[in-house]
């Protein structure tokens, strides 16, 4: 359980540091994200948001766990709710709409999700991102 934890916790550090990090050479990750299980969540690709990784389950017996990890080339507006995918199993959507906060080191956003799986990242504090490649790692726990 711990090394799990630690491992979660070490990948979510690299993709910031990646993210962050000015001096790093972009990379082509398609076979990255061509190889992302999209069985529990389906992200919105019209909008031009890519999934690198999910993982969606129960956490409690009435609540549930979701981590993202998804890339966007960064032309939208930040302050404004973004759809970016959606909880596809019926049983992991939420009975009721919740909006709940996370943080990035010390920025802060918000991740909604309605009563039909649809989730929609927006920012809330700190500093927006500037980078013209975005990859955003999602954590939360949520009810059903």
């Amino acid at each position: 359980m711990k090394l799990n934890i630690i491992f979660k916790t070490s990948f979510f550090i690299g993709i910031l540091l990646l993210t962050f990090n000015k001096g790093v050479i972009a990379q082509d990750h398609s076979k990255a994200i061509a190889a992302a299980d999209t069985s529990y969540f389906s992200p919105n690709k019209n909008d031009g948001w890519q999934l690198f990784n999910s993982y969606i389950s129960t956490y409690q017996k009435d609540s549930a766990q979701l981590e993202v990890i998804i890339q966007h080339s960064n032309t939208i507006n930040w302050r404004q709710e973004q759809y970016i995918g959606r909880i596809k199993h019926q049983v992991l959507q939420p009975r009721r709409g919740q909006s709940l906060l996370f943080n990035l080191l010390s920025d802060i956003y918000k991740l909604r999700i309605e009563d039909n799986g649809k989730c929609y990242l927006s920012f809330v504090t700190g500093s927006l991102p500037v980078n013209n490649l975005v990859v955003i790692p999602v954590k939360i726990f949520y009810k059903l």
